[in-house]
């Protein structure tokens, strides 16, 4: 109990924990400015900006992995360093760079979009890109930054591609797809490493909270629908 105490605390102190915060206030302010403000149309801006999150997506994708396989156990609690601790700090400052999905949402006054599922998602991945950089850089969280920008850099793609064309709707179950699986390796790495190397009890309930929130979104978005639509 005290190490998860720790753990707590630790994010708390966390450089990033304002940043956390005033994203969260997001939320009340959205409804305020979609009264006040005019949409606002991003189509370009929207291109650049999934085309860079896709190029930062690749490099920690790409690098990374090379680096991962260069080092030590992938259960070792051990810090990283050279290039694949740069690797952590580019991730870092990606989840802070997501966080402009949100933005753009309002901007454009597309609130529906802002889900629980989205703001969990976002808020949480700045503390954690954070926290495995600043206070536990081990070979460990690797596995979790590699996945997930791989799956990024295929949502990324997506989103660029969606806003100058009409994408068919598998895209979307495909990635979704995607990102049920990157939560289950995570949480099946997680367990042996909670229960023989020291991992923390966080690092198997963030992705078994993943995979049910994304589970719920793909059941609603994909598996009703369609039931509904037979159904009529």
């Amino acid at each position: 109990m005290d190490t998860q105490l720790r753990v707590l605390k630790n994010f708390y102190n966390l450089s990033s924990f304002p940043i956390f915060a005033g994203y969260l206030l997001i939320l009340p302010v959205s409804l305020i400015w979609v009264r006040l403000v005019p949409k606002i149309h991003l189509k370009w801006t929207l291109v650049i900006y999934n085309i860079v999150c896709v190029l930062i997506s690749i490099v920690c994708t790409v690098i990374g992995f090379k680096e991962f396989l260069t080092e030590g156990s992938v259960f070792e609690l051990v810090e990283v360093r050279g290039l694949l601790k740069q690797i952590y700090y580019l991730y870092f400052l990606s989840k802070i760079l997501e966080l402009l999905d949100t933005v753009f949402m309002v901007l454009r006054h597309n609130l529906h979009q802002m889900s629980f599922l989205h703001i969990f998602h976002h808020s949480t991945m700045v503390l954690l890109g954070d926290y495995s950089y600043s206070l536990s850089p081990w070979k460990p969280m690797s596995i979790v930054i590699f996945m997930n920008s791989f799956v990024h850099i295929w949502m990324y793609s997506y989103y660029a591609i969606s806003v100058v064309k009409k994408v068919d709707n598998s895209w979307k179950r495909v990635i979704t797809h995607l990102q049920l699986v990157q939560f289950v390796i995570c949480l099946t790495f997680s367990i042996p490493g909670y229960m023989y190397h020291g991992f923390c009890v966080y690092s198997v309930l963030y992705p078994l909270s993943m995979i049910l929130l994304f589970g719920n979104f793909y059941y609603h978005a994909f598996v009703k629908k369609r039931h509904r639509i037979k159904r009529d």
